[in-house]
């Protein structure tokens, strides 16, 4: 088994960044992001599934033309359920 242990890349923007080469599995990865207020996020998913789970906060959300609004209004990760696109 990996080591599940990762220590943040940075406090902001790309905290972890685990593809299923690095982390030593079959298909899934993980990336984890924080983003400041305005900020955006694009990732190219090179023809993979993705999720996008919100952590906390609320966030426009789309994938290529589809938009989907606004979603979340998690205050922390400890407090209610997470909101999520598949």
């Amino acid at each position: 088994m990996t080591d599940l242990l990762r220590r943040p890349l940075a406090a902001t923007g790309t905290l972890h960044d685990i593809t299923p080469e690095s982390a030593g599995w079959d298909h899934a990865g993980l990336a984890v992001h924080r983003l400041r207020q305005g900020e955006g996020l694009s990732r190219a998913t090179k023809g993979r599934e993705a999720i996008l789970v919100l952590i906390e906060g609320r966030a426009e959300m789309s994938a290529g033309e589809a938009r989907f609004g606004e979603m979340g209004d998690r205050k922390s990760p400890f407090k209610g359920l997470p909101h999520a696109l598949y």
